[in-house]
């Protein structure tokens, strides 16, 4: 081998070492080149595929689109888009591998998280959608996306969708959000948070008069009667121009129905009275509902001048007096309602209501002949008033005019065949005169079957299989009905009855005791009793 001079050799070294660094720069640009080159049809085909998505109406072609983007790079945000036009197209199953796929190359992508959830609630897979959403709640989620975690939190575990909420009001103050807060707190008894939480979203819209007739209710429930007073100060008509007549029942309908408080906060009480009676009598409702807060706190006078005040500021509308005699009734003071329903009857005589609560308060009064007189005026104007027909029903019943009672019910039954009440008592009067016994038993099954619970209408039915003879079915039905209710003398004389029938005098014995003693002045057990003595 011919050796060369040390010149020439350098100069083919430094020759090799420029070919192979050419080499490389070359091959490395073309590298990039050619990424660059699958970048950009990626990126073609993705932005296709989102035209085609936008229009709606084109998913089938978007998902071919997305799929040849995909060729070029397999990006989260491709299979996310292929997922959302899979499930356009109702593919959910499809639509779950592609976005499955996504948040598998990238575990941070939001979107694709979101998606997924949604496919899961659409599937029903409810407990898979909220995973979904507990993954997005540690990547900075949006407030829709909580609020969503939320609302599907709320009937499984109140608790952390109590947490969830709170993290959304740090975030911004909403009253859509206090308002949920508001009701899980009440779900899960933690008053002051309900208290507190409604009072921020108060502040947020103090004008939403719905939102002020809750809190005031709540301010009563919790005996907060500084709140109260507050906002029933600003809910004041001349300083509120709508909403404050739903603010103002709100507030003593709360008072109505929670007897212990009105009770043992008789002093606020009277001071809510006391401002209802300084308001504008035209908010004629206000005064209806504060007469029967008065009489709740056995202030009779004052009741009445406010029942007075209000028929006055109402004259023209019906519904002021019978508002106030209703009240009257709830506390069984039936002559003052009967006078205040009488002293208006010259403004409504041709209003069958005014003669049909006449009617009730008589035969609550025990004159059944004047109650009938009246539910027969109430006829005469409307013929088609049902509770007038069927209380005429009743009232003839207790008169002894059996063929006037049976031609009511008979009445009312033509009004409305299904009418659970005039079934049961129709089957049961007739049961007691032993007549007609499958048309009672018929009656009676069709009450019964709308409301199995009620004791009176399961001892109408036992009594009407006794009257049968069908002692055993009887027997079962009587059992049922003083379980289901505790058991009057009438059902215990009854069960007593029936087990005598069959054979069982013991038993039958202390069933007729114990009617005697739930009430002692019913005659017709002494000879029953004296059998067996």
């Amino acid at each position: 081998m011919m050796a060369l001079p040390p010149t020439t050799l350098s100069v083919r070294v430094g020759l090799c070492i420029c070919m192979g660094w050419y080499a490389v720069v070359w091959t490395s640009a073309q590298g990039t080149a050619d990424s660059a080159q699958m970048h950009r049809k990626a990126t073609e085909y993705f932005i296709n595929g989102s035209t085609m998505q936008i229009q709606g109406n084109r998913h089938a072609e978007a998902i071919l689109e997305f799929q040849q983007a995909l060729r070029y790079d397999s990006s989260a945000a491709t299979l996310r888009a292929m997922a959302q036009s899979y499930a356009a197209i109702r593919k959910f199953d499809l639509a779950l591998e592609a976005v499955q796929a996504a948040v598998r190359i990238d575990t941070l992508h939001a979107e694709s998280w979101e998606l997924m959830a949604e496919i899961y609630v659409t599937q029903g897979r409810y407990d898979e959608a909220m995973s979904a959403y507990e993954r997005l709640r540690d990547l900075h989620p949006t407030k829709q996306q909580l609020y969503t975690l939320g609302r599907m939190y709320e009937p499984r575990d109140p608790d952390k969708a109590i947490a969830v909420f709170e993290q959304l009001v740090t975030m911004q103050p909403d009253e859509g959000v206090y308002r949920r807060l508001a009701d899980l707190y009440a779900r899960t008894r933690r008053p002051d948070q309900r208290t507190w939480t409604m009072e921020r979203a108060m502040k947020l819209d103090p004008d939403d008069a719905d939102l002020a007739a809750e809190l005031a209710a709540v301010y009563v429930a919790t005996s907060h009667m500084d709140g109260l007073d507050s906002i029933l100060t600003r809910w004041n008509e001349a300083s509120v121009t709508g909403g404050s007549e739903q603010v103002w029942l709100a507030a003593i309908t709360a008072f109505l129905e929670d007897s212990l408080t009105t009770t043992t906060k008789s002093t606020a009480a009277q001071a809510v009275l006391q401002k209802a009676s300084l308001r504008d009598a035209r908010q004629w409702r206000v005064f209806i509902a504060a007469g029967a807060l008065a009489l709740r706190i056995n202030e009779s006078s004052r009741a009445f001048a406010l029942f007075s005040a209000a028929i006055k500021a109402a004259r023209g509308i019906a519904d002021a007096p019978l508002g106030a005699a209703q009240s009257y009734m709830s506390f069984d003071r039936m002559q003052d309602a009967y006078d205040i329903l009488s002293r208006s009857l010259v403004l409504f005589p041709y209003d069958p209501r005014f003669h049909y609560m006449m009617g009730f308060c008589k035969q609550q009064l025990d004159r059944d002949a004047e109650a009938s007189q009246l539910y027969r005026r109430a006829i005469g104007i409307d013929s088609t008033y049902l509770d007038a027909w069927i209380q005429l029903g009743v009232v003839y019943d207790a008169l002894d005019q059996m063929d006037s009672s049976d031609m009511a019910y008979d009445r009312a039954l033509l009004l409305d065949p299904d009418n659970h009440l005039v079934n049961n008592n129709y089957a049961y009067s007739l049961s007691v005169r032993n007549k007609d016994l499958q048309r009672a038993r018929s009656m009676s099954w069709r009450a019964l079957q709308q409301y199995p619970a009620n004791p009176a209408y399961l001892d109408t039915y036992a009594w009407v299989l006794y009257q049968l003879g069908e002692y055993d079915k009887a027997r079962t039905y009587l059992e049922r009905c003083i379980a289901r209710g505790g058991g009057n003398a009438t059902h215990y004389e009854h069960l007593g009855d029936v087990f005598e029938q069959l054979g069982l005098i013991d038993e039958a014995v202390r069933a007729w005791q114990e009617s005697q003693r739930r009430d002692p002045e019913r005659t017709t057990l002494q000879s029953k009793l004296s059998k067996y003595r």
